[in-house]
């Protein structure tokens, strides 16, 4: 097998998302909707401009005590790291519209 040539077409892959919005997942539930800047040979990704999406439960003072209502928080992060070791899930996503479509807090 010539490991050139599929080297060669990872890397071809992978240029192809260079400054494109991802969307990443990871094992707690929450995502990550940034540009994606790169990726290392452990398979970190590095996301600019990134946005956090997670669901928060709180209790809403017109719900009873014993079930708190869920929302989505979202938080501003920047440039961020994503380890390898995390990650659930990762896609580019065709829109910036398409926020959070893997984990928990789509449901909502």
């Amino acid at each position: 097998m010539d490991t050139t040539n599929s080297g060669t077409q990872h890397v071809a892959k992978l240029e192809k998302l260079l400054f494109r919005r991802m969307l990443v997942g990871v094992n707690n539930g929450r995502c990550f909707v940034g540009l994606f800047q790169c990726v290392d040979k452990q398979g970190n990704i590095i996301l600019q401009g990134t946005v956090e999406y997670r669901s928060a439960r709180r209790s809403s003072p017109s719900a009873p005590r014993s079930s708190p209502s869920a929302h989505k928080e979202e938080r501003c992060l920047g440039l961020i790291l994503i380890p390898a070791s995390c990650r659930s899930a990762a896609m580019s996503t065709a829109s910036s519209k398409s926020i959070c479509p893997c984990c928990p807090c789509a449901s909502e």
